[in-house]
């Protein structure tokens, strides 16, 4: 299935389950190290949508006066689809932020929001919603309140982690690949067909947003899935998937103690992790121009928490020092 996709492969499986969450309503958080396609998938989703000629906007910055626009907006087409590059910009400030999050949850579960205060009301019939996510940043969203409010039970966060090194292309192939990819994959989806969701992939729902709302959006996405995903692949698709899912108990600590939670996010485990997938093995100084870094130092600060986490593994070779996957975790993330 994923040779359809060529050299955007790795990046298909994030986007095809992007597109299956805009069908089905479902707000969804793809969370990627700098560089790390968020951006390419968001484009492609656009694009796919306004070749459809169905309504899809782009959102960034977005102000009081912006927001009533953006209301009149959605009031007029009712089903549409939200897309943002970087969800730390979304708002022209904190409260904008939180707000954006609001109305989300909101339009995407009741359909309905309404501030009175603002003199803002919405109502759609289908929302769907995509949002950029760099894992520094996760931290920001846990520990605040609009996270246990909003984000929790009514976003689904993918973690984009490749199922193999991949090259470099620019971001206008990628799009070009991803779009007529799914044109083509689409082709074979022509008879529709129950969708059985694996147990893994129900676990990992739970994991982020609970056992009943892990229910309601699997019987969402069983609607929406035969659209892009065949028969033959869906069972595959879905386990490669629940791991991106599940991979948030590995990436957030969340204890428990008198004031409230205690977080912790392994966002430089997590990046270094990413970029020697995507490279196959790295070094210090492919590591370090990957991460925008200045010194080797700062890349050892991230190698220190992938060896910690038991993801990553070096070996000598010619005299130089190289970093590749652990075994458990190269087999884990395998499409």
């Amino acid at each position: 299935m994923m040779e359809l996709f060529k050299d955007a492969e790795t990046l298909a499986p994030a986007y095809l389950f992007s597109l299956a969450c805009c069908d089905a309503g479902i707000p969804l958080m793809l969370i990627a190290p700098p560089a790390g396609g968020k951006t390419t998938i968001i484009f492609a989703i656009e694009s796919f949508y306004r070749d459809k000629g169905e309504p899809v906007r782009l959102v960034s910055r977005i102000g009081l006066r912006g927001l009533r626009k953006l209301a009149d907006w959605l009031n007029y087409h009712r089903n549409v689809v939200l897309l943002n590059e970087d969800y730390s910009l979304i708002g022209s400030s904190n409260y904008m932020v939180e707000k954006m999050a609001e109305i989300v949850s909101a339009l995407s579960y009741s359909k309905v929001y309404i501030d009175e205060g603002l003199g803002v009301t919405v109502r759609v019939s289908r929302l769907g919603f995509i949002t950029g996510v760099q894992p520094m940043w996760i931290r920001n969203i846990v520990e605040n309140p609009v996270f246990a409010t909003h984000i929790r039970e009514k976003f689904v966060r993918y973690y984009v982690l490749p199922h193999k090194a991949s090259r470099d292309i620019s971001m206008s192939k990628a799009i070009a690949l991803l779009v007529n990819g799914t044109k083509n994959l689409m082709e074979r989806c022509k008879e529709t067909y129950d969708v059985r969701f694996p147990k893994e992939f129900l676990e990992g729902l739970a994991v982020q947003v609970g056992f009943t709302r892990a229910r309601e959006f699997a019987d969402l996405l069983s609607v929406v899935l035969p659209r892009f995903i065949p028969r033959e692949y869906i069972n595959r698709f879905l386990k490669y998937t629940a791991v991106r899912l599940r991979f948030e108990e590995s990436f957030i600590s969340r204890e428990v103690t008198e004031t409230g939670f205690k977080v912790k996010t392994f966002w430089k485990g997590y990046t270094g992790l990413y970029w020697i997938i995507r490279d196959n093995k790295s070094s210090h100084e492919s590591l370090r121009i990957r991460l925008g870094a200045s010194s080797y130092r700062s890349v050892d600060k991230v190698l220190e928490e992938t060896f910690k986490l038991g993801w990553v593994t070096s070996k000598v070779e010619n005299g130089r020092k190289f970093f590749y996957i652990a075994k458990p975790i190269e087999k884990l993330i395998g499409w």
